[in-house]
């Protein structure tokens, strides 16, 4: 037996450590004899049988003649062709009622939203899609802009394509990103006809710092109190709700304070996720309160603890992913009101990531960038790294747009600001892992 590739050993404490394998996302607690087997610095003899069995079940051990990195590339090529479930996201509109000074869509000034005929072809490319991949799932998501901008048709085309997946017994959510402004009673009580919604809402912190950020375009502030009354009728339905919340150097030291806001307006338990504001494209370059990747990795583990510390849910249950992100893999798009597609939320607009279009006739016409993103690969980048990195099992390789901001290409690895602190994310989720359970 061997040590497999990828095992990280952090420090408990009392003589004892944590194995996190992240090919099979197991962790395991050994003590100082253990991790020394594991380390290769003693036999694994010398361990007892059944010790044995269950670092081998667990991957943290694995057969002399196996090559785990054969194993990693199968996974990563199945995960990207994976095709069972299949993710749509429609921009129906690129217009927006806030006027964010982070915002990098800021330069689609065209006044473009989706028509009836574009919607057709949309719901016919989805539905087209989904009998050429026997897919047994669609999720299908909107975003802008914002997309409440246009009720009427985004509720019509989930409607249309519910009840297509009902006749054909295909499992259907419907997502909006939503900066949850227009996100009124008569909007909520008509997504309530929907039995799977999914709806994420932005805030950027307290009162007072989100009403100076998030601002409405004619310059009226105010959307903190609208955005929590919004979150307040989101409690009284069975939609899955997510706050988006935004972290840069200029609002972090305030977010606790956010939290207690929350709680205090009875939205205690809501489930969170932090955003760290990074300029992946230069449309993002003019905003100029990012902070650098190690000192965000540390404010975000901080909010982490903070936030499971008072109540709130989060996601960070270490999980095997060998894709970076759905926007890699060939199940995902993103369509906007030109019928252009896209695979990044970040990319969106710009043609040079475009990786096809719509044609009324001839159906999905594939760019450059559509090949381009699908045979990025991390087991062939120029630079080795990420063959020699633990952390690959579960990245990918990182953000291909990321790559492409820093070095111009697809075909390069970029880390994220989660990669530092694994270590944080592992520990916080054994502690806090009945509460993480429970939701």
């Amino acid at each position: 037996m061997k040590p497999s590739l990828f095992n990280l050993i952090f420090p408990e404490g009392d003589n004892l450590y944590l194995v996190y394998n992240t090919l099979h996302g197991s962790i395991l607690e050994v003590d100082e004899q253990g991790k020394e087997a594991i380390q290769g610095k003693m036999s694994f003899d010398i361990l007892p049988s059944e010790y044995q069995e269950l670092l081998t079940a667990s991957g943290i051990l694995i057969d002399d003649d196996f090559d785990e990195m054969k194993e990693v590339q199968v996974k990563y090529e199945r995960f990207k062709y994976d095709k069972r479930n299949l993710l749509f996201t429609i921009l129906n509109s690129y217009e927006c009622n806030l006027d964010c000074p982070y915002c990098y869509e800021k330069k689609n000034t065209e006044q473009i939203a989706l028509d009836i005929e574009k919607a057709r072809l949309i719901i016919q490319f989805i539905t087209q899609q989904i009998i050429k991949n026997h897919s047994t799932g669609l999720s299908l998501f909107f975003f802008g802009g914002e997309p409440l901008l246009k009720p009427d048709l985004l509720l019509n085309v989930a409607s249309i394509l519910r009840q297509w997946c009902q006749a054909n017994l295909v499992f259907f959510e419907l997502g909006i990103v939503t900066n949850g402004t227009l996100l009124s009673p008569e909007i909520i009580s008509q997504l309530k006809e929907f039995e799977n919604v999914f709806i994420q809402i932005t805030l950027d912190g307290p009162e007072k710092v989100h009403n100076r950020r998030r601002i409405y375009r004619e310059g009226k502030r105010g959307t903190y109190s609208e955005i929590i009354a919004a979150l307040q009728r989101c409690q009284q339905t069975n939609f899955k709700i997510k706050i988006r919340i935004n972290v840069d150097r200029e609002n972090y030291e305030q977010i606790p304070l956010l939290l207690d806001e929350l709680i205090d307006h009875g939205l205690r338990g809501s489930k969170l996720t932090f955003a760290a504001l990074t300029p992946l494209t230069k449309a993002c370059a003019l905003y100029g309160s990012y902070l650098e990747a190690r000192r965000m990795s540390s404010i975000i583990a901080s909010l982490w603890e903070i936030s499971l510390h008072k109540g709130f849910r989060l996601d960070i249950s270490p999980k095997a992913t060998p894709v970076y992100c759905g926007g890699l893999t060939d199940a995902a798009y993103i369509i906007d009101p030109y019928l252009d597609l896209y695979k990044c939320f970040g990319s969106v607009g710009l043609k040079e990531h475009r990786i096809g279009y719509l044609h009324p006739e001839k159906g999905f016409i594939q760019d450059r960038a559509y090949y381009e993103l699908l045979v990025r690969n991390p087991f062939q980048f120029r630079k080795k790294t990420c063959l020699k990195c633990k952390l690959l099992p579960t990245c990918g390789g990182g953000c291909a747009l990321g790559a492409y901001n820093l070095y111009g290409t697809y075909h390069a690895s970029c880390c994220d600001v989660f990669t530092k602190i694994i270590e944080k994310r592992v520990k916080l989720f054994l502690q806090y892992r009945q509460q993480i359970d429970e939701h």
